[in-house]
């Protein structure tokens, strides 16, 4: 028989608990994420109250976003800088095509698909193409599958990470692809 680890470590959700322990931020930080749209959260009403459950893949998802280092430029000092026709632009850009070159490995090594796995209404119609309206209807109406559900080829994955009558939805970037 599996021990209670093994079980956690199979299971396709994880609580609040077992997200700030696997990625190492606080409690506070992980709600911080969820109201930004970088994780998504399904509330259910457990024996405690709310109970949020996460899904492991958005979870190593924005792990790995963490991991992954940003760029921060030099600071270039006027004195430092030698002024000539190449970098006239100013002394904190550097030439184009050393730019144009950064660009390309930085999207190269930091795909923009696994910024963020889930978009808002409008990112979503943007991105697939669909009328905000209909996928909107759709998440209403409850034709799109929740966070719990496991992902299926055709089906839109959308969960309303709102509280009260406020409705925020989110739609599962990788759901909206043909």
């Amino acid at each position: 028989m599996p021990s209670a680890a093994a079980k956690q470590a199979l299971s396709p959700t994880m609580s609040k608990a077992d997200v700030c322990a696997y990625v190492g931020k606080s409690k506070r930080t992980i709600d911080n994420y969820i109201a930004t749209g970088r994780l998504a959260v399904a509330y259910f009403q457990g024996p405690n109250g709310k109970t949020g459950i996460f899904q492991r893949a958005d979870v190593e998802a924005l792990k790995v976003d963490l991991e992954t280092p940003t760029y921060r430029p030099p600071v270039v000092r006027e004195s430092n800088y030698e002024r000539s026709a190449a970098t006239a632009v100013g002394p904190h850009v550097p030439e184009a095509s050393r730019l144009q070159h950064f660009l390309a490995e930085v999207l190269r090594a930091y795909p923009v698909d696994r910024i963020r796995p889930w978009l808002t209404l409008a990112e979503a119609a943007d991105y697939s193409g669909l009328p905000a309206g209909w996928l909107l209807a759709q998440a209403r109406e409850g034709k799109c599958g929740s966070i719990a559900d496991p992902p299926r080829p055709g089906v839109i994955r959308a969960i309303n990470v709102g509280t009260g009558s406020k409705e925020f939805w989110r739609f599962h970037r990788a759901s909206l692809t043909k």
